[in-house]
């Protein structure tokens, strides 16, 4: 019974640590440094977002336009810096100001 609460409690790291090594055997160049720094920058904003989202949750007020907000950001932002060549400050301003309206 011991190692079945273990097993809940640690559930997420250990099916982490798998999906880890079934990678690492895959590809050998998959925990190289500059992939780490690659998966860190690509996960970024979904940690942000993900912060955001305990605010939110923390104050009782979840709902599902939180989720179609954020995805309203990530489009706008991403669309303000490759198609007009923004900077990506003043595109994050423009993406908070159209999340604000």
């Amino acid at each position: 019974m011991k190692a079945k609460n273990i097993f809940k409690k640690y559930a997420i790291f250990l099916v982490l640590i798998a999906l880890m090594l079934v990678f690492t055997c895959i590809s050998p160049k998959f925990l190289t440094v500059s992939n780490l720094f690659t998966i860190a920058r690509q996960t970024a904003m979904v940690g942000i977002a993900a912060a955001g989202f305990i605010f939110v949750m923390i104050i009782g007020g979840i709902d599902l336009s939180a989720g179609s907000m954020v995805s309203l950001v990530n489009i706008l932002v991403a669309w303000l810096m490759v198609n007009k060549g923004m900077n990506p400050v003043i595109a994050c301003i423009l993406g908070v100001l159209a999340c604000v309206l």
